[in-house]
C-alpha cells in the first residue's frame, strides 16, 4: 500500500475515534463540571458505554496483529 494511502486512512481512523469518543467524554465532563456523581441508571449507562468503547478498541487492536 502506498504511503499516501496509509496516511489518509490513519487520519480517517483518528477522526472517527475522536468523533465517537465525544459521546462518552461529554457526559463525564458534564458530571465533573457540575460536581455531581452519576446515580443509578446514569452510572450504569456510563459504565456500559465505557465497556463498549473498550471492546471496540480491543477488537481494533487485535485485528492489527492478525
Amino acid at each position: 500500500m502506498p504511503s499516501g494511502v496509509s496516511i489518509r486512512l490513519a487520519k480517517l481512523a483518528n477522526a472517527t475515534l475522536f468523533g465517537n469518543s465525544s459521546s462518552l467524554l461529554f457526559p463525564v465532563y458534564g458530571f465533573i463540571a457540575a460536581r455531581m456523581v452519576p446515580q443509578g441508571l446514569q452510572a450504569a449507562a456510563l459504565l456500559l458505554a465505557l465497556a463498549g468503547a473498550a471492546l471496540l478498541e480491543a477488537a481494533t487492536s487485535f485485528r492489527r496483529y492478525i
